[in-house]
């Protein structure tokens, strides 16, 4: 989950794609607090926002990505308009867990394996990590959050070692 930076949407990853809700209504018990959902098939599992809340990344674990999506397009001209989807940030093996840097410039995507010709698809968790009897070793990368943007398959910045299967 996760509250777009004005407080008035949340955001729920859940296995199809991510659900918009508007927080006053929900507040209110309203029963149509759905705003709407932006598609994210193949394991939709963390969700994050850019800083002014016009861009939501969306971790899809089954599909190696991030998928960044157009919140305000959705919510001006309606969630199945093309182009809400912006496209894809390759994230690796199982990209799960996410944060935006304080400055707002980054977001950080753990993935829970390094890609390599021996590591299985899934379950990750047939191969073993030093000191972790149960996990792969996994990485963390840099986005920029401005160049996901604008251009997603060229996003990623830095990709660096983050310990065994790091998630959320």
């Amino acid at each position: 989950e996760a509250l777009t930076p004005n407080g008035r949407y949340l955001l729920v990853a859940a296995t199809s794609g991510t659900a918009v809700l508007d927080v006053a209504r929900l507040e209110s018990g309203s029963g149509q607090a759905v705003a709407g959902s932006l598609p994210a098939p193949d394991g939709a599992i963390e969700v994050a926002t850019s800083a002014d809340g016009r861009f939501v990344f969306t971790s899809r674990e089954y599909a190696d990505a991030v998928e960044v999506s157009d919140l305000a397009r959705a919510l001006s001209a309606g969630f199945r308009t093309r182009g809400v989807t912006a496209g894809w940030v390759p994230a690796g093996l199982a990209p799960v867990g996410e944060a935006v840097s304080p400055d707002g410039h980054w977001l950080y995507v753990t993935s829970e394996a390094r890609a390599s010709a021996r590591t299985p698809r899934h379950p990750l968790s047939h191969s073993r990590c030093p000191g972790d009897p149960d996990s792969l070793p996994g990485v963390v990368r840099a986005i920029s959050i401005a160049a996901a943007e604008r251009h997603p398959s060229s996003a990623v910045r830095v990709t660096a070692d983050a310990g065994a299967s790091p998630v959320r």
